[in-house]
């Protein structure tokens, strides 16, 4: 038996710690796919701060680089190697990390049937990176700043 998409968001993300997930955000153009997403532990049993990986390296760094050169510090770039799950050399955008409520989650994710909660472990030195990364962006407002937990 496959369980509910509620279920998995509301039982098995764990604030406590750096989750990966991957699932077709309801909020996207239907011709764009599933994503993966950094699940950043926060000071808020009830909301998560959820980052996107994206494969589009050199796109994501020229957008920045035209709209906000700053804002390429809450960039994380990551060699395939470092994550075993990943296909690509990829980036994690701290500068579009989104506060979000289980329930606002577990919207957004709604009809993705694929959903899937991983528990790939994520080493050290990308979590210090994820933090500087959201620390450093322009992006990001103070108070989400204020709610990231020390490593």
């Amino acid at each position: 038996m496959q369980l509910s998409i509620e279920t998995i968001v509301q039982s098995g993300i764990d604030n406590s710690k750096f989750q990966i997930c991957h699932f077709k955000d309801t909020q996207h153009p239907p011709e764009i796919g599933p994503h993966l997403y950094v699940i950043v532990p926060i000071k808020k049993d009830n909301q998560h701060l959820v980052c996107m990986i994206t494969s589009k390296v050199d796109k994501r760094i020229n957008y920045y680089r035209r709209v906000n050169p700053n804002a390429l510090q809450g960039l994380v770039r990551i060699n395939k190697s470092e994550l075993n799950f990943l296909k690509k050399d990829s980036l994690i955008d701290c500068n579009q990390a989104e506060l979000l409520t289980k329930e606002e989650l577990i919207i957004r994710i709604k009809h993705d049937k694929n959903f899937k909660l991983h528990n790939h472990a994520i080493p050290m030195n990308i979590k210090e990176k994820l933090i500087k990364a959201i620390k450093n962006s322009p992006l990001i407002n103070v108070s989400n700043k204020r709610l990231l937990k020390p490593i």
